[in-house]
This record gives C-alpha cells, sequence and structure tokens, in this order.
C-alpha cells in the first residue's frame, strides 16, 4: 500500500497580494490578474490527471474573479481559507483578524454552501492568536507553520518566546498542522518584485526547481515510512507556460515513483494519521478507518456531536427527521449516517 503523498496546494491570490503591499500601478495588478486567467490551465491540468488539489482562496478572490471561483469549486477541490484582503495575520489587532476571517468564510460558504476546514495564512506569518481564533471557528488544520516536514503536528498555542530565556512550549491543541517551506513555494524561487526598499529577482529555471522538489519526495520517500509532502503554487507564478511543462514533468514523474494523491478514506495508507473533519463523520466513515487500522485525530465540533447525538436519540423513538441541508455537505453527510432510515434530508424547509 503506498505510504508517501504529495499535496498539490494553490494560492489564488490574484491582485490581493499586490494591493496589500500597495503595489496598485497597472502592471502589478495585471500580474494578479494573470492568475485568474491561468487558473483555467491549472484546473484543465489536474483533470487531464484526475487530481484533485486544495486552493487557498482569498475573500477578495471569490468576490473579485466569481466565475473563476466557482469553476474551482465545481472541478472539485477543496477550497482552503487564506483571508479576505491578504494580509498577514501578525499585522492585525486580533478584531482585526477575526474581521477578516469570519468575512472571507462568508465568501467561501456563499462558494461551496460550507465554510473552509483548512488555513493558510498570508506570507505564512501568524499572530498569537490566530491558533485560538481558528479553533473557535470550527477550523481542522492549519498550514502554515514550518515546525517539521512530511509529518502533521499538533499545533501549539501560547508559545512563550524572551530574548536570553529559554523558549517555553505552549500546550498542543487539535488543530492539525500540515507543514511547509518556503523550499517548497514556487513564488521565491520565480518571481520578480521591485520595490523602492528591496529587489527580488530570482526567475530561477523551472526544470531546476521542479528537480530539487523531486529530490524532496525522493528523500521523504527513502526516510520515512508514510508521510505528507505539501507543495505551495500560486496561478500567477506557476501559470507560465514554461512552469507548466516542469511542473507536468515533476507530477508525472513522482506519480511513476509511487507518489499518490488522496481524495478519499481507502485512498489513505494502512497506520496513517486520519483527522476527522470539524463538520463530522458518519458511523461508517469511523469503522472504515478502524478497519484499515488508521491513527484518528477526533476534530469533530461540539455542537455538530450533539446534533448527532439528537438525532440517534430521536431516532431510537422512533421520530422521522427532516434535515435541511444539501447532499454531499460533510455535516449533512455526517448527520445522516448516525440514523439513515429515520432521516430524509431537504434542501429547505419549503
Amino acid at each position: 500500500m503506498p505510504r508517501h503523498i504529495v499535496c498539490l496546494t494553490f494560492d489564488f491570490d490574484t491582485q490581493s497580494g499586490f494591493i496589500a503591499r500597495g503595489m496598485t500601478t497597472p502592471t502589478p495588478l495585471s500580474r494578479g490578474e494573470f492568475g485568474a486567467m491561468a487558473s483555467g490551465r491549472i484546473l484543465k491540468f489536474l483533470k487531464d490527471r484526475n487530481i484533485k488539489a486544495t486552493w487557498f482562496v482569498p475573500g477578495f478572490t471569490i468576490e473579485s474573479w466569481p466565475k473563476e471561483s466557482a469553476a474551482v469549486a465545481e472541478a472539485g477541490h477543496e477550497i482552503g481559507h487564506h483571508s479576505w484582503a491578504h494580509i498577514p495575520p501578525a499585522n492585525q489587532t486580533r478584531d482585526e483578524e477575526e474581521a477578516d476571517l469570519i468575512r472571507a468564510n462568508e465568501n467561501i460558504r456563499s462558494l461551496t454552501g460550507h465554510t473552509a476546514r483548512g488555513y493558510r495564512s498570508p506570507s505564512w506569518d501568524l499572530s498569537e492568536h490566530t491558533i485560538d481564533l481558528l479553533i473557535k471557528h470550527g477550523f481542522v488544520y492549519d498550514t502554515s507553520l514550518m515546525g517539521a516536514d512530511y509529518i502533521p503536528y499538533r499545533a501549539r498555542r501560547g508559545d512563550v518566546a524572551e530574548l536570553g530565556r529559554p523558549f517555553r512550549f505552549g500546550e498542543p491543541t487539535n488543530l492539525i498542522e500540515m507543514p511547509i517551506s518556503w523550499s517548497l513555494d514556487d513564488y521565491p524561487h520565480f518571481e520578480f518584485v521591485r520595490t523602492p526598499q528591496t529587489v527580488l529577482a530570482s526567475m530561477q529555471p523551472p526544470r531546476a526547481v521542479m528537480q530539487s522538489w523531486y529530490d524532496e519526495f525522493l528523500y521523504m520517500r527513502r526516510t520515512v515510512d508514510w508521510g505528507v509532502l505539501t507543495l505551495t503554487m500560486h496561478p500567477f507564478v506557476i501559470g507560465r507556460g514554461q512552469r507548466m511543462a516542469a511542473l507536468e514533468w515533476l507530477v508525472d514523474k513522482m506519480e511513476a515513483d509511487g507518489a499518490v494523491f488522496v481524495e478519499e478514506v481507502d485512498e489513505v495508507p494502512e497506520g496513517s494519521l486520519l483527522v476527522f473533519s470539524a463538520h463530522g463523520v458518519s458511523p461508517a466513515v469511523r469503522d472504515q478507518a478502524k478497519e484499515r487500522s488508521l491513527h484518528t485525530i477526533d476534530a469533530t465540533c461540539p455542537l455538530v456531536t450533539k446534533v448527532h447525538r439528537e438525532a440517534v436519540r430521536f431516532a431510537k423513538n422512533d421520530y422521522e427527521i427532516l434535515l435541511i441541508g444539501h447532499v454531499g455537505h460533510e455535516e449533512v453527510e455526517g448527520t445522516f449516517g448516525e440514523a439513515p432510515e429515520h432521516i430524509q434530508i431537504v434542501n429547505s424547509p419549503e
């Protein structure tokens, strides 16, 4: 059974990152606009290879590019949270950060029918409040930290770092951290940025970068029994022709060498770590995980657990339950699975 997983992730920023940095003249904005155009070729690339990816989409992009954002969701890719305005949380007050978090989550709800399970901070710079806010708002995982490479771990809150004193570790939480690295991000390898203060002039050859990412995969395969390699890309960066050609080479080569792109529970390697979503799962999913000897973390929201228990209680008393929601939504599927013979799903009260 394959044990080496590759996650393809795309930060669908369009113009948001440029605006957040004050780069609002026509040419920088046009670079972000190219990302909207390039999203179509990336979706085709993924469809041709039958790969599902995670797209971290700012609320700005959902509102500014509704057609392109809808195309991502309609193709079956996960929509992750990437703020509304692409402002790093470390530059915001707690109230500002939470307002931005809520605003973008409402955009995601309008696009997909539910809020996001995963979060990626703009510029990978969390604030001291971010972990608490993600837990408060029901997120299952974050992918903004670099404390590991191939093995997910529990994000901590309450770390204390003071000059001249030993580091004090905070408490682990149920929020799962999917580690990332700047070396596995396309932006620092390929982009050219000039500001009055600095110049980023990378412009590396695409095949050389993809070879380094392939070497990272080979090292993971050689050194761990199972692991997850997360690659971070931006449509306005990776979407250029020569880079797309190199990405196609990389994905085809990794797949030929045993990489798997996981979509369903039955594809998770036996003995791996499986996180039950905050939206809840049905008993059938739990049974399936047990049969496959998966190590599990139950991140189900307490309110969802309460709904599940009430559904079971009413079903035991032979009630017929009308569940208002959409077929396929995680919370609906999880609740329905608790008592399928007594629950009927309807789209609206009408």
